[in-house]
């Protein structure tokens, strides 16, 4: 699910391989949502809604990492 360059999302295959900011749509939903990916007891996990929820488990289309944005929004990373 990255930008193409037109506008459009295409699929990204597989899931996260490093800690960082990744698009996350989940299957049969719509909508994406921008999580942030850590790495915990070295796992990569996601907190979602009350504990680490390992990324390997979750069913989806991942795009990312996501660089950095610069201001005030760059703050903007929703956890699980």
């Amino acid at each position: 699910m990255t930008d193409n360059g037109h506008g459009h999302w295409a699929q990204a295959p597989g899931f996260p391989t490093e800690p960082g900011a990744y698009w996350y749509q989940p299957l049969g939903l719509l909508s994406a949502k921008l999580l942030e990916v850590r790495l915990t007891n070295g796992e990569l996990t996601v907190w979602r809604p009350n504990q680490d929820t390992p990324v390997a488990i979750l069913k989806g289309e991942w795009s990312g990492p996501v660089k950095p944005f610069s201001g005030p929004l760059g703050r903007c990373v929703q956890s699980g």
